[in-house]
């Protein structure tokens, strides 16, 4: 049975599925050739066939100039052009020019695209054969000639056979089978394992206080749920989920063509039926959010009385518990990253495995069963999932131990057979809704495109969490440090005692997170949020380690102090080190934060810790003082204190980082206010329901005749220049440009001042306001600063105007940008983001009675971005965000901000090979910060690069995009992010598709990606 469930596990992924792929043809049926935008995914069709009828040429070469016939959007390097020019036709595809000499009669040409190469017919003859040219890559479908003139023009393309499958009958059967096969093991392991002589009893001593540690710990993580923070995944993960239906297959969405998640999809399934119910971001927490309350509850109910049967009362170990998990848990527990997941699985392996191999279950094999199975389903989990085979390697001979009791030769080979045929169930799960040949094609798809790193590159991973932005905040820093300081001491004791000092149980407990790290370097990708997947061996080793050291601190060996001296230096420095990392977190979870911007000071200090140390450590030989054991004296009393140091340093810094924590995300909405914050979002969901920072966002827009006009005066320019004034890199603002002013002129020492004429202000109007372009630093300088501000008043007769006040324009301050606090180190980022120079508005509300209003300006700050720029007053209308999206659809939302936008509903699908071409963007703003990247703008722009197969990238090669300006309410200059229109000047997915199904064995479909 063993050998028949492996083999049933492995024929899986090669049997048969029915294929499906999508053709397109343009024009649609019954209508003339319009441009259309058309974006294929991956932007190289399998095959691609163009007509172009005689007429149409002949039309062609009649007009003057230059005329492109049909361009598939990539321009003649990568895609297909036909044009002609000077009276002569030419065929462009994927680089290779074939001129095209036309004859007298039959002048009819095609173009015939596949993995084989390209041909180009005329007349029905071959005019040239090009096997080298790949498919071209297709964004649209445009033409110069007008509806008329392209008549009987066609192009139909098919993408190609590779993710999107159904299983076949055979397919089905296999997986029922291999189901049955894996429930028939665990009875066969059942009945057949020799049971335990006894359960050892549960301890009812201090079970009250186990139970309110249990719901201590349950309601801070519900708590969490509301108040913790973003993860950077989050909005790619639920947004792969969002897209599963329409496309078929758990495909990436945003980048790598749409690639299958497969062979690690589970997590992925479990938030997309989540997503189908809702995807406001409270809700879509909530499986990460069961997964650390199991997680929880195997590690302090089940793991830990099996791995401390003697340390005490067994309750002491669950306060220890709760403030290690919680170190681990907190800062990476939560949100729709496969993470949770796996450190749930591993856990219980953990759990299972120690409960095998103590024989503390009446049926050890069937525990061992069981945790073959949990194994098997978390490595399809994520590449991450390798941590749950590191109780299993740690634990192999206790394992073969229990397989050869009371077994023959024959016996133990059918038991690991059938062990093995449990564990095989991963792959089952893993290949249930994709085959070999779908998985091979999306491997090689990340691997090429990448990241994919080999294992000796994981130091890249440790120096991300030393960075000192979001991936190295103090919270990841403290469990992973503290896990690796705490190693150090923990070894040198196995080396020194071993079994004598600790069972076998303890040292699988101790060895599983740093095998965990270990293995994590086999992962493709080093980013730190994989450090999660720890969350529960972590806890585990921190609990046992410290318990361990504690317990060799009550001995009377002189090598302690060492131990001691060494492990608590380790420790202190560890602290110092995670503190020393600033207190900032993924986008929107970092608006209010406290401690964002720099190091905690004094945590931060190793001596503070040496010195907290120390202060326990009197307490403590007060204590013993008091009451002396047999020999205890002074120097027993220091030398048992010393050796527990590196035990209080760990408690003490998990318990304060734990605190941090819920404070400052305690703290951080109520420094909002009114303004936006995703735990207010959450609460509202809680009372009703939220639409997110849509409901905080307003869009400015251009209104016609906006433009406010001077009235007769006098403009004052010192240093200022009408017309000008800003480098030439920067375009002009629309439609400000009338009435513009700058005091850049080259001279790095320049400054000046303005004073425009009084500009004549009508009425207030509902839904307007008054806006100012600016340009230039905004702030403080050397020698000075540039201030921009408005001045508003009231006119009398004879033309004289009585002030009313003025209203100071603003940036956001440093701290809010994550710019440092001193101004030269301000000004080195500003250089290096010119962007943050650029043209943006600045809106300000007239006060009562006002009817003019000028602007007023000085630079007083020298230096090569001193300078500062000003437009005229115009008006603008203000519209809410939801409002303006809603008139927009489909709306494609960058995946920082995806999360937290629950009502953004009608997206673009990215299904079947094609991505719907979207008419507006809810984009992430530029990266405040050139080197604490809270926003990731850059990879932000991943789904419109074919670098990395951005999906939308025939945003970039065929639309224009325009960024309007909005603000977020009561915040306004925050960088909330931004939002684009696009202009394509042609018809969007005006084309007919129709599905292909064709049956494929496992191995078999399209070829891989033709990269460059």
């Amino acid at each position: 049975m063993g050998v028949l469930g492996v083999l049933v596990a492995v024929a899986v992924p090669f049997a048969p599925v029915i294929g499906q792929s999508t053709l397109v043809q343009w024009p649609p049926t019954g209508q003339p050739p319009r441009p259309s935008t058309a974006f294929f995914v991956p932007y190289r069709p399998a095959e691609l066939h163009a007509t172009v009828p005689c007429p149409v040429l002949l039309a062609a070469l009649a007009r003057p100039g230059r005329t492109s016939v049909l361009s598939t959007g990539a321009g003649a390097g990568t895609g297909l052009v036909i044009e002609s020019a000077a009276g002569r036709a030419r065929v462009a595809s994927d680089g290779k020019l074939v001129p095209v000499a036309l004859p007298v009669t039959g002048c009819d040409l095609r173009v015939d695209a596949d993995r084989g190469g390209t041909a180009v017919w005329v007349g029905g003859s071959v005019l040239a054969r090009l096997p080298g040219a790949r498919v071209p890559e297709v964004f649209a479908f445009d033409t110069d000639l007008d509806a008329s003139a392209a008549a009987g023009m066609a192009v139909t393309a098919r993408t190609p056979y590779w993710f999107a499958s159904t299983p076949t009958g055979w397919k089905l059967g296999l997986i029922a089978a291999q189901a049955v096969l894996v429930a028939a093991a665990l009875v066969l392991l059942a009945r057949h394992g020799r049971r335990s002589p006894r359960v050892p009893a549960r301890c009812r001593r201090g079970r009250w206080v186990r139970g309110g540690v249990d719901g201590l710990a349950l309601v801070v993580l519900a708590s969490w749920g509301v108040l913790g923070p973003l993860t950077d995944d989050d909005g790619f993960a639920a947004m792969i989920a969002r897209n599963a239906g329409a496309g078929g297959d758990t495909g990436n969405y945003y980048r790598w063509f749409n690639a299958s998640e497969a062979p690690f999809a589970l997590a992925q399934q479990v938030v997309r039926a989540f997503a189908e119910v809702s995807i406001a971001p409270l809700w879509l927490r909530v499986p990460s959010l069961l997964a650390g309350a199991l997680t929880w509850l195997v590690l302090h109910r089940w793991v830990l009385p099996l791995a401390l049967p003697r340390a005490g009362p067994p309750w002491l170990a669950g306060p220890l518990a709760a403030v290690f998990f919680l170190a681990w848990w907190l800062p990476y527990g939560l949100g729709t990253r496969p993470e949770p997941f796996v450190a749930l699985g591993s856990t219980l392996v953990l759990a299972l495995v120690l409960a095998a191999t103590s024989r503390a279950v009446r049926r050890p094999l069937l525990a061992l069963g069981l945790a073959a199975l949990v194994a098997g389903l978390t490595a399809a989990v994520a590449p991450t999932g390798l941590l749950a085979a590191a109780p299993v390697l740690l634990s192999l001979p206790g394992i073969w131990v229990l397989l050869r009791e009371r077994a023959t030769g024959v016996e133990v080979a059918a038991r690991v057979l059938l062990l093995c045929a449990i564990a095989a169930a991963g792959l089952t799960v893993m290949f249930a809704d994709q085959s070999w040949h779908g998985v091979a094609v999306a491997t090689d798809l990340h691997r090429a495109i990448g990241p994919s790193l080999p294992w000796f590159d994981e130091g890249l991973r440790y120096a991300r969490l030393l960075g000192p932005d979001n991936w190295g905040s103090a919270g990841k820093r403290l469990p992973v440090l503290l896990t690796v300081a705490l190693a150090v001491p923990v070894l040198v004791l196995l080396a020194r005692h071993g079994r004598a000092v600790l069972p076998r149980r303890e040292q699988l407990v101790l060895a599983g997170a740093p095998v965990g790290l270990l293995l994590l370097a086999l992962t493709p990708s080093k980013w730190t949020h994989h450090f999660g997947a720890l969350a529960g061996l972590g806890a585990a080793f921190l609990v046992v380690a410290v318990t361990a050291l504690v317990t060799e601190a009550r001995g009377r060996d002189p090598r302690t102090l060492a131990v001691g001296l060494g492990g608590g230096t380790l420790v202190a420095l560890a602290a110092g080190l995670s503190f020393a990392g600033p207190n900032t977190w993924w986008a929107y979870s970092d608006f209010g934060m406290a401690f964002s911007d720099g190091p905690l000071w004094p945590l931060s200090n190793p001596l503070l810790w040496l010195a907290a140390a120390g202060a326990v450590l009197a307490l403590w030989a007060g204590w013993r003082r008091r009451s002396p054991g047999p020999g205890g004296g002074r120097a027993d009393v220091a030398g048992v204190g010393v050796a527990a140091v590196p035990a209080v340093l760990a408690v003490l810094a998990a318990a304060t980082s734990v605190a941090l924590l819920l404070a400052t995300f305690l703290a951080a909405p109520l420094r909002r206010g009114d303004g936006y914050s995703l735990p207010a979002q959450n609460l509202a969901a809680l009372r009703g329901s939220s639409c997110g920072i849509e409901d905080h966002v307003q869009v400015h827009q251009e209104l016609p005749a906006g433009v406010l006009e001077p009235v007769p005066g006098v403009t004052r320019l010192d240093g200022f220049v009408a017309q000008g004034g800003y480098p030439a890199a920067l375009a002009p603002p629309q439609p400000g440009a009338r009435y513009l002013w700058g005091s850049a002129t080259g001279d790095p020492l320049h400054t000046g001042s303005l004073r425009s004429a009084w500009f004549a202000l009508p009425a207030p109007a509902a839904g307007s306001e008054l806006a100012v372009g600016v340009a230039g630093r905004l702030g403080s300088g050397p020698g000075g600063g540039n201030t921009v501000a408005v001045e508003f008043g009231r006119s009398a007769p004879g033309g004289v105007v009585a002030p009313l006040g003025q209203h100071l324009l603003r940036d956001p301050e440093p701290a809010e940008r994550g710019y440092a606090a001193d101004a030269a180190a301000r000004r080195r980022q500003q250089a290096q983001q010119p962007e943050l120079l650029a043209w943006r508005t600045r809106t300000v509300r007239p006060p009562a009675g006002a009817d003019r209003v000028r602007v007023l300006a000085v630079d007083g700050s020298v230096g090569e971005s001193g300078w500062v720029a000003v437009t005229g007053p115009r008006r603008i209308s203000v519209t809410g965000l939801r409002a303006f999206l809603d008139a927009h659809p489909p709306v494609l939302v960058d995946w920082p901000i995806a999360f937290v936008v629950p009502c953004r509903r009608v997206v673009p699908a990215v299904a079947g090979g094609l991505a719907q071409a979207p008419a507006a963007i809810l984009a992430v703003p530029v990266s405040p910060h050139p080197v604490r990247d809270r926003w990731s703008g850059d990879a932000a722009q991943l789904a419109y690069s074919t670098a990395d197969g951005g999906s939308f990238a025939g945003v970039c090669r065929v639309g224009r995009v325009r960024t309007l300006d909005s603000r977020l309410v009561g915040d306004e200059g925050r960088y909330w992010g931004s939002v684009q229109v696009i202009d394509y000047g042609m018809a969007r997915d005006a084309y007919d598709t129709r599905t292909l199904r064709r049956w494929l064995p496992g191995w078999a479909g399209d070829g891989r990606y033709p990269f460059d």
